[in-house]
């Protein structure tokens, strides 16, 4: 049974207020490319900037006394113009693109990991059901340590949403970055895809389109002894730009395959994003091998679980399929390199040999 007008009204003030006291602005945009302006911080608010922009952030009280994060615009892009304090919401309208307010939390809800009010009558409060048995063998093999409240609501309302996903059969976008169809079909235990019913403007023209364009990969983790999809990012485009979403929270590993036995594959391969873990496999046609992923910026629990997976995997060559970063200000590839070659000595490293590229660039340069 549905919700009545009246709940659904009470649930979505009640998302709301809490999308605007418990998202910690600072972070959220951080996320978003923003950087801290340190000089320009203080005690009770926090500045930030991303390319000519800068946001001042702070925490301020509402009617009823509770502490909603606000932000300023010092450039007069807010509504209010500068020094106007918007919401988290206002943010979404102003820098993110989207079009209405149902459009930005909807952006916000997906981004966190957050279920649809207009669906909790079936998903909220009830536990998470249950991961098919290939999900359970791989996933025990990747139980990360010790969560926090906050990471645990996150996982279980990402696994929710994922479970109502529809199986990966389209292979436009994957097709775009020049992947077989044949070989992503074979790898695509934890892929699935969003249909327009999973969209936020199913109703015009791009959101119908975009329904072609949205493979999702799911990083798989053991929480509190349930095997869920803790996190999935999927990658879509807006205007002709590739953007990713990250639903839930990255503390799990997404694999190609499930791990039913040791002996089952002779090579085990990391590589930062699925995507660059497939176009490896496609360039390199490595028998029997397990793809891995942990989704281009490494969680802190997630190398313990990859040292688990390959004490599982013991008799598997293990490759670090990792992107080519010396020309970047941090070369992240090789800090990845390092960092698990000190729990798997054995790992092997295989980059790109050109600086600034991953191995997908590599594939789709080979095809142009």
């Amino acid at each position: 049974m549905g919700m009545t007008p009246e709940e659904l009204r009470a649930a979505e003030d009640a998302e709301l207020a809490r999308m605007k006291q418990q998202i910690a602005l600072p972070e959220f945009l951080i996320d978003r490319n923003w950087v801290k302006d340190k000089a320009g911080s203080g005690g009770d608010y926090t500045t930030l900037r991303r390319g000519s922009d800068k946001l001042v952030v702070s925490q301020q009280d509402d009617r009823a006394g509770r502490k909603n994060w606000v932000w300023a615009d010092a450039h007069n892009k807010a509504p209010g113009g500068s020094g106007y304090a918007d919401s988290i919401i206002g943010y979404m309208m102003t820098y993110e693109g989207a079009r209405s307010i149902g459009h930005a939390r909807g952006m916000i809800r997906r981004g966190e990991g957050w279920p649809d009010p207009r669906r909790q009558d079936h998903r909220a409060g009830r536990p998470a059901p249950p991961a098919p048995v290939a999900e359970k063998r791989a996933a025990d093999e990747v139980t990360p340590g010790k969560l926090i409240a906050e990471d645990i609501e996150k996982a279980r309302s990402a696994h929710a949403i994922w479970q109502g996903l529809s199986r990966f059969d389209d292979f436009t976008y994957t097709g775009k970055r020049f992947l077989d169809d044949d070989l992503v079909r074979e790898h695509s235990f934890l892929m699935r895809q969003f249909t327009d019913r999973d969209m936020p403007d199913c109703d015009t023209a791009e959101g119908l389109q975009r329904k072609f364009v949205n493979p999702v990969f799911g990083y798989l983790a053991k929480v509190e002894g349930d095997v869920l999809v803790a996190g999935f990012d999927r990658r879509y485009y807006v205007h002709g730009e590739r953007r990713p979403h990250m639903h839930g929270k990255r503390i799990g590993l997404w694999l190609s395959h499930a791990t039913s036995t040791p002996g089952g594959f002779e090579y085990v391969v990391f590589a930062e994003s699925p995507i660059s873990a497939l176009s490896y496999q496609q360039l390199k046609r490595l028998p029997r091998a397990m793809l891995v992923a942990f989704g281009g910026h490494m969680h802190q629990l997630q190398p313990a679980l990859i040292k688990q997976l390959c004490e599982f995997l013991c008799d598997a060559r293990v490759v670090l399929a990792m992107d080519n970063d010396t020309d970047a200000r941090e070369d992240a590839g090789a800090r990845y390199v390092a960092e698990i070659t000190k729990l798997v000595p054995r790992a092997e490293p295989d980059r790109p040999e050109i600086a600034g590229m991953d191995w997908n660039d590599v594939l789709v340069q080979q095809h142009r």
